[in-house]
């Protein structure tokens, strides 16, 4: 190539990315603005993550909560908050900025493949992408967008070693770093690594040797380690060691044909744009099958210029092993999604992000191929079909606008909560109950002026200290919650015997000024011999040691029949029950009723979630349970767990028993 044609390629190459790349942004910036730069509470991790590394807490090596995506994305959206200040709109300028470099990432790609014509076609049909590239292009989820970007840069340098005759060290050295990188930031590097190591296992060893395929093995090892140092660290030097293996679990045994089927019927349509995330109908009939063809004929036309390449090189090796590459990747994307335990994701495969490093080029060769058979016009025909697919699935029958996620029975988070955090700091109220869903968001959006207690929504717990922050105990709580859930809750802390005040608060029902409908009397004494329990005997005196720290546990699964029971040394009359279960809430009693039985063996229950949907509501996501009953005479106290859990033991920290103040005037003879 002559000075002259260089620089004009050159130039051709600037234009094209720096035009490209603004399209890209303008979409993005589009789609972010319909939905109004609204984060979700997944979002507001990696912000509170941001926000603790500024304030100079120490760096998280994960994402909070859990032993896997590494926290890259929390520490640059800190150095992004540094400058413009902590907001939602700062939180999601991480990954705008990576997806658009992934727009030019793919363009070099491309060249590697066919002409920058063709190079320029499939980073045009990446900026417009379809719908679930473009949604989360904005989303700080942890570092999927990140986790594309590096991927595609090891194909990128992939491609690269296999056409060099000689490879030097340095540059799979360099190779290992961006795998090992990638492994800490998202395993997901998982669908680059198995195709690229099976690549160049076998063309290092045709044309190398075993023994220098080995060195080369040895040096992007060391890269790997190094590149993925805080993965290491953590496995190494936390405890349980390598905890992060779990995330490598294969389905069951039955799964994985369910889910490489959902992959072929709901995942992969929701990738090339004939479907959306969640959605259960197509974009529109006949959508699936019809870009099922066309990436059908893309692949073939891939398959044709493969081969025009091999002819044509003079190093076939080479040039078939980067061909190869790209092929064996989209192969073995979702054989591995399948047989992962993520498999069941199909209506909202985000784990599929990476397939967008190379579809696209398939878009760019198949352009090359039909225009040097047939022409321009005819070529065009591919990349228009692509993008109308694309930009159909974006805008087509009102958007692809995603909602808030789900809280209870159909309703959602609101989209602004504005109204929300005023209320509740003109109340002086900082620590709320609420949803997974709700709560993180608030903490993130009030810079933490307003933390909260997990009260149900998703299980998992991403910052402890916030679940301590509150006051133990239902009186001390203020729920906030959605309309379908306020009705529920209600009616169960009424049978708790609890009075409430309700206050609507935009979206929420917010319950508070919660009281007891009588006062408690003084707590009765007990001793280790007043109990005991159908199993872990010996664990009974933490049930009253005042340990929130210790527990009775079943020591087995929750199966019916379980129980607990405490005698008292004589017959009196109680009026209150009162337990918590510590660090273990997720082991709350699926099923549990408690009877008092007196001496002449006449028994009642005063408490039953059975047949009590609101009880069983509150409780069973409550760390602390009071309940408050008409004054009883009681000589013994039954708690008996009719549930099963498959997994989990029956669990509680501490039991108390009070005594009616005025026993003398009981009111609830058995």
């Amino acid at each position: 190539m002559s000075p002259r044609e260089d620089g004009a390629s050159r130039s051709f190459d600037i234009l094209a990315i720096t035009s490209i790349v603004l399209l890209a942004a303008m979409l993005r910036f589009q789609h972010l603005a319909e939905v109004g730069w609204v984060i979700d509470s997944d979002e507001a991790i990696v912000g509170l993550m941001a926000k603790h590394i500024l304030e100079g807490s120490d760096w998280p090596i994960f994402y909070y909560g859990q032993a896997y995506m590494g926290s890259l994305e929390a520490i640059l959206a800190s150095a992004v908050f540094a400058i413009t200040g902590i907001s939602s709109f700062a939180l999601k300028i991480v990954p705008l900025f990576f997806s658009l470099l992934h727009v030019g990432l793919v363009y070099v790609l491309a060249t590697k493949f066919c002409s920058r014509a063709g190079a320029a076609v499939a980073a045009l049909c990446t900026a417009a992408a379809p719908s679930a590239l473009i949604m989360w292009s904005g989303k700080a989820r942890g570092g999927f967008l990140e986790l594309v970007v590096i991927g595609t840069l090891t194909i990128i340098v992939s491609v690269d070693l296999l056409r060099l005759p000689r490879p030097s060290a340095r540059k799979f050295f360099i190779l290992g770093l961006l795998f090992g990188l990638g492994w800490w930031v998202n395993n997901q590097i998982i669908f680059y690594g198995v195709p690229a190591v099976m690549v160049f296992a076998y063309t290092c060893v045709k044309r190398k040797g075993l023994l220098q395929t080995l060195r080369s093995g040895a040096v992007g090892t060391a890269g790997f380690v190094i590149g993925g140092a805080p993965f290491w660290w953590a496995n190494l030097m936390h405890h349980p060691r390598f905890q992060s293996l779990w995330l490598f679990q294969p389905s069951g045994g039955g799964d994985f044909g369910k889910h490489l089927a959902g992959f072929f019927s709901e995942a992969f349509p929701i990738v090339i744009g004939a479907r959306r995330f969640w959605a259960d109908n197509e974009l529109f009939p006949g959508s699936t099958i019809a870009a099922y063809i066309l990436y059908l004929t893309l692949a073939l036309l891939f398959v044709a210029a493969w081969r025009d390449a091999s002819e044509k090189s003079d190093d076939r090796l080479g040039v078939n092993a980067s061909w190869s590459l790209v092929a064996l990747f989209l192969v073995l994307v979702p054989t591995i999604f399948a047989a992962s335990q993520f498999g069941w994701l199909s209506q909202a495969p985000r784990y599929l992000l990476p397939m967008y490093s190379v579809l696209f080029v398939l878009t760019g060769t198949a352009f090359d191929a039909v225009r040097k058979r047939i022409g321009v016009p005819a070529a065009l025909l591919f990349p228009i079909l692509i993008l109308l697919l694309n930009l159909s699935s974006n805008y087509a029958y009102g958007g692809a606008i995603p909602g808030q996620p789900f809280v209870y029975k159909g309703q959602r988070v609101a989209k602004d909560q504005s109204g929300l955090y005023a209320w509740l700091l003109e109340h002086n109220y900082t620590h709320i109950n609420t949803d997974y869903w709700i709560g993180y968001r608030t903490a993130f959006e009030t810079a933490e002026r307003i933390t909260f207690s997990r009260f149900r929504g998703p299980k998992v717990v991403r910052i402890p200290e916030y679940e301590h922050q509150g006051e133990r105990g239902i009186e001390h709580s203020v729920f906030v919650l959605v309309s379908n859930q306020a009705k529920l809750v209600g009616r169960g802390l009424r049978d708790l015997g609890y009075h409430f005040q309700v206050d609507s608060v935009g979206e929420y029902v917010v319950i508070h000024n919660l009281e007891l409908s009588r006062p408690v009397g003084p707590e009765i004494a007990l001793n280790e011999s007043q109990i005991e329990a159908s199993s872990r005997g010996d664990w009974l005196k933490f049930l009253i040691d005042d340990d929130f720290g210790s527990r009775w546990g079943s020591g087995s699964p929750q199966a019916p029949d379980m129980f607990i029971q405490v005698t008292l040394d004589k017959e009196r009359t109680l009026d209150s029950i009162k337990f918590d279960y510590g660090f273990w809430s997720t082991d709350y009693p699926r099923e549990l009723s408690i009877e008092l039985i007196d001496d002449s063996g006449s028994s009642c229950i005063v408490f039953d979630t059975r047949d009590n949907e609101g009880l069983k509501y509150v409780v069973q996501e409550s760390r602390t349970v009071s309940l408050v009953f008409p004054p009883t005479k009681a000589r013994k106290i039954r708690l008996t767990q009719h549930g099963e859990h498959p997994v989990l033991d029956w669990s509680i920290a501490e039991f108390s028993v009070f005594e009616a103040p005025d026993f003398n005037n009981a009111q609830g003879e058995l």
